[in-house]
């Protein structure tokens, strides 16, 4: 009697002790302007917005601060498992910068940072952030990077947008009084650069692809053929998610979804997570002629600390890919819509190669 006592006792311990899975609840955290600095509980963990799915229940501390941290704001909140909780931030926008830069000849062979202005006919007055500069043609280097707005005036009418000064790059804004545009010839040409690389690139990471296939094999053949087929099989992953029309009508701001990964393929490649998560944020709803009502707004995969975000389209597909050790990739993809602009159920893809 005594032993079948101290047996239950320590059967009871034992199972007391053991971990249970936690509760955990989901936290989101904006500010104006983006980019922030965010501190969860005095550690750093990222930018805003920043979105934590998997904090942990109870009180806890988040602080966002400027970039140089001259000022910051903080947020002491309790969590739950129930109720996705949302903060905002808001600073002060910072002032415009001051164009600044050297005069010199229209033509500029190469330089740093570097702008030229031109028009169609010439003699456009030239602004930048407002400060009057000269009439065109006109070039400047030695400009700051980042972003200006520009407008050129000429007998009356006015052409405004952006630009945006690179290192190492010589921009050309040319203003179009005859056609009312304003044309940025190095955009254009730097459009048709980044197509080239983009198609090499693709090329290149087929090839590393194929190359790693061929060592995944060599480290299957150890396994049956039963195994090795179920293993293969089970790289690519299909996940139903519910239709955005949906989360739109139940919860246009939020929806976060959990898909666990397949068991064999997480041992196999010894993956870090066994989960991956889809948020989808900021759902709006809109009128098109010609499919009706259809939806857009904001998607985030998490797969641990790894982040893809992106807009959202009810009729298009969303991807992204995550790469990690030893040139594992996962691919994500996620099709909102597989019967009609968001009114059927959605799709996540996952591959793992």
């Amino acid at each position: 009697m005594v032993i079948r006592t101290v047996a239950l006792t320590l059967l009871l311990y034992l199972f007391t002790c053991l971990p249970l899975w936690a509760a955990t609840g989901v936290v989101e955290v904006y500010s104006k302007p983006e980019g922030l600095n965010v501190y969860l509980d005095g550690i750093f963990v990222g930018h805003t917005p920043y979105t934590d799915p998997d904090i942990e229940i109870g009180k806890h501390t988040i602080s966002v601060a400027t970039l140089d941290s001259s000022e910051n704001q903080i947020w002491t909140f309790t969590i739950d498992d129930l109720t996705p909780l949302t903060k905002w931030f808001y600073f002060e926008e910072p002032r415009p910068k001051k164009f600044t830069g050297v005069p010199e000849e229209a033509i500029i062979d190469k330089g740093k940072g570097n702008i030229q202005f031109a028009s169609v006919p010439t003699g456009a007055t030239v602004y930048v952030n407002g400060e009057k500069l000269n009439q065109t043609p006109i070039s400047y280097r030695d400009v700051d990077i980042g972003r200006y707005s520009v407008s050129f005036e000429l007998n009356g009418k006015r052409i405004t947008g952006t630009f945006r000064v690179e290192n190492d790059e010589t921009g050309k804004l040319i203003a179009d009084f005859d056609k009312n545009q304003l044309i940025d010839k190095w955009k254009k040409e730097k459009s048709k650069t980044e197509r080239i690389q983009l198609a090499e690139e693709e090329k290149e990471e087929k090839r590393l692809e194929e190359e790693h296939e061929k060592v995944l094999k060599e480290r299957l053949k150890s396994f049956s053929a039963s195994d090795q087929r179920r293993i293969l099989d089970a790289r690519d992953q299909v996940y139903s998610v519910v239709p955005i029309e949906y989360m739109y009508n139940t919860n246009r701001t939020y929806y976060y979804n959990a898909m666990k990964l397949n068991d064999d393929v997480v041992r196999f490649f010894k993956l870090p997570y066994d989960k991956v998560t889809l948020e989808i944020k900021n759902l709006k709803s809109r009128e098109s002629e010609l499919v009706g009502t259809y939806f857009d707004g904001d998607y985030v995969f998490r797969y641990g600390k790894h982040v893809r975000r992106g807009k959202l389209n009810s009729s298009t597909m969303a991807s992204c890919k995550i790469k990690l050790y030893n040139d594992i990739v996962l691919k994500l993809r996620y099709d909102p819509d597989t019967s009609g602009y968001g009114k059927g159920e959605g799709r996540v893809f996952l591959s793992i190669r």
